[in-house]
């Protein structure tokens, strides 16, 4: 816990106050008061605010957010001084009164002092007072004005006369140089924003240097010095919480050592003109590394979106209804080997007709009529049904027999995945009746599934395009696995299993059911009673070898052969 500096908050949120607390003994806090609502018109009335700062006399860094807090309804109590004694007025043509023009214009000398001995005085820029200001006493007829007020709010401190405020805003912040303030600066920027731009009153500054200008050139951000001490004007920073810790511990230390005695001596020897040569050489080449590292990032970072753009279609399949979820069924189709997917939909759009079915597949001899839903919740047995429907309509304008509905379901589609239910997403009663009817079900998860492993594995389209005429539930195991048990134990590189169906040898391939992927791994050996053999067969208790990079196995998990003869028929696509 450092005891020094003496650090004074004024209006700033509480989060910056607990990050300092963390290591910073000595933090006051205070406010500068609430700007108030008066009725808009040309009147004089006097500046009520009777919140006033204590114990910030003896501070050494002042740090003030002059950010917005809103308008009270009224000013807080009434009038400081008798009508006939000078006191603070403000005009009203702007329908509020800066109350905090009283609070800053009382404190200004204590805020001189303070930095000109040496301390820091940090402001979070925001527009000026919109309204007039003056010391007058109020007479029989009107206000007798002793003396007006150049500017309102930022009247903290002398040098503040040589800046010219401008209200403009944006969040185009060019910082302007390497210096220790600039550098931070540049390391929070992001969700920075300006709400006032500067420029000196005169021909030039005189005690003030610009730190970042605004697209246009206008100084943003300045720095300026006061006797001993310095003040800085930021724009608005996102996370003032962040930068303030960053400003205190690691950059004010280097221009004020005297106010920070806890803090490791003579950083300022790491300013550019006392550094060393060598390693002046050292941060030139970092700063290269670092510039690189970031283009390289940057590269990375357009790659990653371009594919997302490329490949939306597949997140479209879970998340999409309507349209959107047509195009992407259509698309994975077409990924996964049918060669001839029609939109009806917009087949039936051009003829103006009503629409019907969404999809139609004209592979073979069996067409399939597709039907697409997207739903929140479970499908309802009417949206399963639509493609059997559909199908018999076509049976009868065709006057054909070889027509099969597939009804493929989005549902739940607001849940990720796997926490839908994808055990039984369908009632026995709507499987039977798809049996009996002659139609296939299939949720569009169990199809992304397939098309993310068919592109894992270069699956052969022969393997997978036969799964969408078959009936009831159509599960996304392609043709060519041969399921042959479930996992039963596990150890750190092998499992075991009863092979329940199929047989499997040493050099084919197991396939192990992940809740999304399929992980296949070669056979180099299988044990059977803890014998080495070359083959188990249907009731052997078989042990696998599993390597450690793929998938961890659990017990239940469902595991085919792929005979070494199909692993090596690829899609050559």
């Amino acid at each position: 816990m450092y005891h020094q500096p003496n650090i004074f908050l004024i209006d700033t949120d509480d989060s910056v106050y607990k990050s300092l607390k963390s290591k910073w003994g000595s933090i006051g806090v205070g406010t500068l008061g609430i700007p108030y609502e008066v009725p808009s018109d040309s009147d004089w009335r006097p500046v009520v605010q009777h919140k006033k700062l204590v114990k910030y006399q003896e501070s050494d860094l002042v740090i003030v957010d002059l950010t917005s807090r809103g308008l009270a309804l009224g000013a807080d109590g009434g009038k400081h001084t008798p009508k006939e004694e000078i006191d603070l007025w403000a005009k009203c043509d702007s329908g509020w009164i800066d109350a905090r023009v009283r609070t800053v214009l009382y404190a200004k000398e204590n805020f001189n002092r303070i930095v000109s001995n040496g301390g820091a005085l940090i402001i979070f820029a925001e527009p000026d007072s919109p309204m007039k200001f003056q010391w007058a006493s109020a007479g029989y007829r009107g206000l007798a004005t002793s003396e007006s007020i150049d500017g309102g709010v930022w009247n903290f401190i002398d040098p503040m006369e040589e800046i010219k405020f401008s209200s403009e805003s944006g969040s185009v912040i060019n910082v302007n140089g390497d210096a220790p303030i600039e550098k931070l600066l540049k390391r929070h920027m992001e969700g920075a924003e300006f709400k006032c731009s500067f420029k000196p009153r005169w021909s030039k500054y005189g005690k003030w240097t610009p730190l970042a200008t605004n697209k246009y050139g206008s100084d943003v951000a300045l720095a300026g010095q006061h006797g001993d001490g310095l003040i800085f004007i930021f724009p608005q920073i996102s996370d003032k919480a962040s930068f303030i810790a960053d400003l205190v511990e690691s950059v004010l230390p280097e221009y004020l050592p005297n106010l920070f005695p806890d803090i490791e001596k003579g950083k300022w020897t790491h300013l550019p003109e006392y550094e060393l040569e060598h390693v002046l050489e050292l941060e030139a080449k970092k700063s290269q590394v670092i510039a690189q590292a970031e283009n390289e990032l940057d590269k990375i970072t357009r790659e990653i979106a371009a594919h997302r753009s490329e490949n939306g279609w597949l997140h479209d399949l879970i998340t999409a209804t309507g349209d959107d979820l047509v195009i992407a069924i259509k698309t994975a189709l077409s990924k996964l080997g049918f060669q001839h997917v029609i939109d009806v939909d917009e087949l039936r759009d051009a003829e103006g007709k009503s629409r019907r079915e969404d999809l139609r597949i004209e592979d073979n001899e069996l067409t399939l009529v597709i039907d697409i839903k997207g739903v929140g919740g479970k499908a309802g047995d009417e949206d399963l049904m639509q493609a059997n429907k559909h199908a018999i309509i076509n049976m009868r304008e065709l006057k054909v027999t070889t027509i099969q509905g597939l009804s493929i379901i989005n549902q739940q589609r607001h849940l990720p995945p796997l926490l839908r239910e994808n055990n039984e997403p369908f009632r026995k009663e709507i499987l039977d009746f798809a049996g009996e009817t002659g139609m296939g079900l299939m949720t569009t998860f169990d199809l992304y599934r397939l098309v993310v492993n068919k592109q894992r594995h270069r699956w052969s389209s022969d393997w997978v395009t036969p799964l969408f005429y078959k009936l009831q539930r159509i599960s996304p195991i392609p043709e060519h696995y041969q399921y042959i048990g479930n996992v039963s134990k596990v150890f750190s590189d092998v499992f075991g299993m009863h092979i329940l169906e199929n047989k499997v040898e040493v050099g084919d391939f197991l396939a192990v059911e992940g809740d999304i992927y399929f992980e296949e791994v070669e056979i180099a050996s299988i044990q059977v009673n803890k014998l080495d053999v070359q083959n188990a067969k249907k009731g052997d208790p078989a042990g696998f070898e599993w390597p450690s990079s793929a998938m961890k196995l659990r017990e239940g998990m469902r595991v085919y052969a792929v005979p070494k003869t199909m692993k090596n028929m690829k899609d050559s696509s």
